[in-house]
């Protein structure tokens, strides 16, 4: 008696075709994840960035007036960066107001390429604009008044989108 042991071509092919249906299945939810992981880091590192900035305007080293922007924090669509700047005075004594260029104290710059983050009003329009950044005085207060032709977010609603896909999270980022 001669018995042959393995598996016959139509058990093998069974076995593959299960596992591929279970590989379609779990593979989009999986991506699903991983964006959700990639927007809820980018939320995080927005939220990180707008408290460092509040702590540091309110300790004003540097001597700032009140309504003058002590910290900013900036996003750039390019490279998918945050960053944190300070007031800073220049040799002659001059308070020099925070902006993105200079005086850099932190950066996250490790976000998904494909990050977008947008200030949102809610209203009958619910208007979205890119955020670019955030100016805070040394009381710790929103800067309403921005250099000329810069947008500051003037409100506590951010929306981060990946790929065009948009997830909210229920946590605020401006108190």
């Amino acid at each position: 008696m001669n018995k042959n042991t393995g598996f016959s071509l139509i058990e093998l092919m069974v076995v593959i075709a299960i596992i591929a249906i279970l590989a379609g299945i779990a593979v989009p939810s999986f991506i699903a994840q991983i964006n959700h992981t990639r927007i809820d880091d980018a939320q995080s590192a927005l939220i990180q960035a707008v408290g460092r900035a509040r702590a540091i305007a309110l300790r004003n080293e540097v001597g700032n007036f009140e309504g003058k922007q002590s910290t900013v924090v900036c996003f750039d669509s390019s490279t998918t960066a945050i960053s944190l700047h300070g007031a800073v005075r220049n040799v002659a004594g001059t308070l020099v107001d925070a902006n993105c260029t200079d005086n850099q104290i932190w950066i996250h710059n490790t976000l998904h390429s494909d990050i977008r983050i947008y200030t949102v009003t809610y209203d009958a329009l619910r208007d979205e604009k890119a955020f670019l950044q955030i100016a805070f005085d040394n009381k710790g207060r929103i800067v309403i008044g921005c250099p000329t032709g810069i947008l500051c977010a003037q409100n506590n609603l951010f929306l981060v989108k990946l790929n065009g896909t948009s997830y909210q999270s229920d946590e605020k980022v401006i108190y």
